[in-house]
């Protein structure tokens, strides 16, 4: 089990993700000083220090956070099938991004942001190749390896969700989540009968 983070580290890292997704939403990622972010977070920068090495290191606490408090969503339940996973998976990643809105419109003005959607892209990947190789041993084919096979899903889907982003949301959420379900139904009853999904 896990031993619970000391009370002071824990204030010290939520002033310090505060400070950061709110100087995000005004100066670029680039251009955040630690000296800025620690005057922000009322915190000496010695503190700061002996916690991340550098604002790189924070962002991808912040990122991993994120991704941790949504991780056991991503875990198959009992008694679903593939499609209703994936189903699943794809409302979670737009979920995702709707709880950390903040997080999500400062960064997405950041040269950063690929770098937290391939983080966030790599934790997915692992859980969904988990579910294929499950999918396998279960008589489940695709037309792939399963680390192609997660690959391709998570970049497609990935890729999907960040134009969407990026793209101000003109599409409507359910018709995008309906419209990869599909995609997603396709291929697997490309590579099996109906009625194995």
């Amino acid at each position: 089990m896990e031993k619970p983070l000391d009370l002071r580290i824990q204030k010290t890292y939520i002033a310090l993700t505060n400070a950061l997704i709110e100087m995000m939403e005004h100066t670029s990622f680039e251009n955040i000083k630690v000296k800025d972010l620690c005057e922000r977070a009322m915190i000496r920068k010695s503190t700061f220090y002996k916690h991340f090495a550098d604002k790189y290191e924070l962002l991808a606490f912040v990122v991993n956070e994120a991704m941790r408090q949504t991780d056991e969503k991503f875990a198959k339940k009992q008694n679903e099938s593939s499609f209703e996973f994936y189903t699943r998976l794809i409302s979670e990643l737009f979920n995702l991004v709707r709880e950390n809105e903040r997080l999500v419109h400062s960064a997405k003005n950041s040269d950063h942001f690929l770098l937290i959607l391939n983080m966030l892209s790599s934790q997915v990947t692992l859980s969904l190749r988990e579910k294929i190789k499950e999918d396998r041993q279960a008589g489940i084919e695709l037309p792939a390896a399963p680390d192609v096979m997660a690959s391709f899903f998570v970049g497609a889907i990935g890729e999907s969700v960040r134009q969407w982003v990026m793209n101000g949301r003109k599409i409507p959420e359910e018709d995008i989540k309906a419209q990869l379900c599909n995609l997603v139904k396709i291929i697997y009853n490309s590579a099996n009968t109906p009625s194995s999904i």
